[in-house]
């Protein structure tokens, strides 16, 4: 796989968060005062590191995790959370990249904000050649 798809999985407060527990060791009330939230919004921020960390370990290049949120929420919305789910869609054309109207295609539907460099994300994180886009074919 030439691309990595969501090298980091952690955003700016997760980050933050785990960085006041973990090399600081602040208690999660001393965390929430330092960010200005909650305490049992940094339980909250703190539970999804662990679990976007186990999937990560488990999984390794096929977690979940290593993708982009919004991608992410499609894949599991469509019970295509796995990389072999993922492809299986694919080579049954039951997802496919519209080159005429720029859409993907699901079901003969077209979901919401996943453009073309999400296309290529998902093909390459279910195992697949990276598709090239028809300007970057006709350049060659």
């Amino acid at each position: 796989m030439n691309l990595i798809p969501h090298q980091d999985p952690l955003n700016a407060q997760q980050k933050e968060a785990i960085c006041l527990r973990e090399d600081e060791r602040l208690t999660y009330r001393e965390i929430a005062a330092r960010m200005g939230v909650s305490h049992h919004r940094i339980q909250q921020v703190l539970a999804a590191v662990k679990a976007l960390r186990q999937d990560c370990e488990s999984h390794g290049a096929a977690a979940l995790c290593l993708v982009p949120k919004r991608m992410r929420d499609f894949l599991e919305w469509n019970d295509l959370a796995s990389p072999a789910a993922l492809r299986a869609a694919i080579e049954s054309k039951r997802l496919v990249w519209n080159d005429s109207r720029k859409r993907l295609i699901l079901d003969g539907k077209s979901p919401r904000n996943i453009g073309w460099h999400s296309w290529q994300v998902m093909c390459e994180w279910a195992g697949l050649p990276r598709p090239e886009s028809s300007t970057e074919r006709i350049g060659r």
